[in-house]
């Protein structure tokens, strides 16, 4: 039995899905352990303008019918998806460019997010990374913590007691 609509609780927020192929983006970017879920505010998720240039190494989605599909689409990929462009009678190109900044192109637009990673211990913008905030990139990348000290050595086993001391001598014998 199929249902009319699905939907998911995000703390805070929810994202409502119809079966019907359309969905009302409500939630907002959250995070748990470094696992991102995006809300579909293409406006927030891709604030980088990628407009008027072609990227490259990117991946058809003929699924979009226009840029707002577009968008959507590598919205909900995730950090999988850090571009996506629209070009009408090019349709809609989504993924990881192969290089940043892409090349100038008239009449192309999209948008990218901004992806972090680990390196060492230390955040990076890194549109290979797998963190989709700097907040959530620096709590899994912070250095480890140190391992706890040696347990303290044992206190020094006490002193030997002195020997006993020898007999007194022999008392002499009465006279």
């Amino acid at each position: 039995m199929r249902t009319i609509a699905e939907f998911s609780i995000v703390p805070f927020f929810v994202c409502l899905s119809f079966s019907l192929g359309y969905s009302i983006p409500v939630a907002t970017y959250t995070s748990q352990g470094g696992n991102a879920t995006w809300d579909c505010d293409t406006g927030q998720a891709f604030p980088v303008s990628a407009n008027d240039v072609q990227c490259h190494g990117l991946n058809s989605n003929r699924d979009a019918k226009n840029a707002d599909d577009c968008a959507t689409a590598c919205c909900e990929a995730g950090v999988d998806c850090v571009i996506w462009q629209w070009l009408d009678g090019q349709n809609c190109w989504m993924g990881k460019a192969s290089s940043w900044p892409c090349g100038d192109s008239n009449g192309w637009v999209g948008g990218k997010r901004t992806i972090y990673s680990c390196n060492a211990d230390t955040c990076e913008i890194d549109d290979s990374g797998t963190f989709g905030s700097q907040q959530d990139c620096e709590a899994s990348c912070s250095p480890p913590a140190p391992p706890p000290s040696p347990p303290p050595p044992p206190p020094p086993p006490p002193p030997p007691s002195p020997p006993p001391s020898p007999p007194p001598p022999p008392s002499p014998p009465p006279p």
